[in-house]
């Protein structure tokens, strides 16, 4: 037989080891958020890398956006199509021409916008230089898409 001290120390003992219990799953769940909140910054550091390469010339197209850089030394080619007399293909490729060097480069990301052309674009010098892409067409299954 027990008394009436054994039961209470067993009762402290058991609400001990709740509020254990719950500070390791607290603790461990702060740790899940924290590993979930590195690996979403690493995927966003991802989409945001942007590649650039020297490559020649951009194949033929109309319809798209020739834009002065705003440091007046580049122009940027955004999208544009060309119809081979069969098909129709549109382009969301982004080249930069240095009129300085005479040379062509292929500037990527995963944050492209889609394919288009008969688009507007604007660049503007905040921030190092953003260029914006406004409107445009994009043929699809419907025979046209508009943006």
């Amino acid at each position: 037989r027990r008394g009436k001290g054994a039961l209470k120390t067993e009762e402290k003992t058991a609400k001990g080891e709740q509020k254990q219990k719950r500070r390791d799953a607290n603790r461990q769940d702060d740790e899940d958020l924290e590993k979930v909140l590195k690996e979403f910054a690493a995927m966003q550091a991802d989409e945001a890398k942007v590649g650039e390469q020297a490559v020649p010339p951009p194949s033929p197209r109309a319809n798209g956006s020739l834009t002065l850089h705003p440091s007046g030394n580049e122009l940027l080619l955004f999208g544009g199509e060309h119809f081979d007399g069969k098909k129709n293909t549109f382009y969301n490729e982004l080249y930069r021409y240095s009129i300085k060097r005479n040379d062509w480069r292929l500037v990527t990301s995963k944050r492209a916008p889609p394919p288009r052309s008969s688009h507007q674009a604007a660049a503007v010098p905040t921030g190092g230089g953003s260029l914006f892409v406004f409107g445009g067409e994009f043929s699809s299954a419907n025979q046209s898409q508009f943006y």
